[in-house]
């Protein structure tokens, strides 16, 4: 095997590795802004509901029919997010993809030994199991990181890609819409209607 193809393999690895990563690390990200955001969402019911026994005076609007549609919608709100984020696993997605980056990590290491000359790579039979095992990891597990996980990893490793600081500010920006966007809106739509049904009531 060619110093080229001992390259190559290296690289592989140390993208999908590090994209398996970061696809662990953006998928407990996800988990935990669901997590806050149905918690939010749930004291903005209890808040709403106990100011509504004794509104003061600026929420008077409470006492109409239009907070209880307020609450219901946010009730429903709070049903859907919690059905459709249950369903997306985020906790068991991110446990498969932590093994699966730990797992090439192992072949990682034994390669960058290879390839800094440490260890022995005359042994053509070794690189060539290392690459048969790197396809057995992948073939292992089911779940594939996204294109996100992989700019990512660039942004992580700007000065390998060659990225600009501008370019590196430009995917962190796509990334944070990307993956907590969703949330924020979640969180601060109901706070805009709230005060908006305040100020027009």
């Amino acid at each position: 095997m060619s110093k080229e193809h001992l390259y190559n393999l290296y690289k592989k690895i140390w993208i999908t590795r590090g994209c398996r990563f970061q696809a662990h690390k953006r998928l407990n990200a996800s988990d935990n802004w669901s997590t806050w955001t149905v918690n939010i969402l749930t004291v903005y019911i209890i808040s709403i509901s106990i100011l509504s026994l004794e509104p003061p005076r600026s929420f008077e609007f409470l006492e109409q029919k239009v907070s209880s549609i307020f609450l219901i919608c946010i009730s429903i709100l709070i049903l859907v997010i919690s059905i459709l984020e249950a369903s997306k696993n985020y906790k068991l997605k991110a446990d498969i993809m932590h093994r699966c980056g730990k797992e090439l990590s192992s072949i990682y290491n034994e390669v960058n030994l290879i390839k800094d000359g440490i260890v022995d790579a005359t042994v053509n039979d070794r690189l060539i199991d290392l690459t048969l095992k790197y396809q057995q990891i992948l073939d292992k597990y089911d779940d594939n990181h996204i294109e996100m996980d992989y700019e990512m990893f660039k942004v992580d490793n700007f000065k390998d890609f060659n990225l600009r600081h501008i370019d590196t500010l430009g995917l962190r920006t796509k990334y944070f819409i990307r993956t907590k966007g969703f949330y924020l809106i979640l969180i601060v739509v109901p706070l805009i209607v709230f005060i908006f049904l305040a100020l027009t009531h």
